[in-house]
């Protein structure tokens, strides 16, 4: 039983890992943080899949412990002009803008970052 179980989990989380967009090789722009952990970042160019709001990309919750280990990598990175490469979850509203449809609700949200 035991042994199912396992096998489950590890089938869950490689096909959950499936559904994340991956995009390389982006330079971070900005950063943009509120009071209550909502990070938004913009990138040098659009990563696909993404809608683009004021030049933010992605967004993701750094009030989390997940989130804030994502913001230290991304801070570091930004501080020694490092690209990232990012893995998110495709934006609902992708290719439109601020003023099209992109608002923080429909925007990419950030599943994992890596300094390559």
């Amino acid at each position: 039983m035991k042994k199912i179980f396992c096998v489950l989990i590890l089938l869950f989380l490689s096909i959950n890992n499936c559904f994340a967009d991956y995009s390389g090789n982006h330079g971070i722009n900005n950063l943009y943080t509120t009071k209550d952990g909502q990070v938004s970042l913009g990138f040098n160019t659009q990563p696909t899949n993404t809608c683009n709001f004021y030049g933010w990309y992605i967004i993701f919750d750094a009030s989390i412990a997940g989130g804030k280990n994502m913001l230290s990598i991304l801070l570091a990175a930004k501080a020694s002009s490092k690209s990232v490469n990012i893995w998110y979850t495709a934006s609902t509203a992708s290719g439109t803008n601020q003023n099209t449809g992109c608002n923080e609700s429909s925007m990419a949200k950030l599943d994992g970052v890596a300094i390559p």
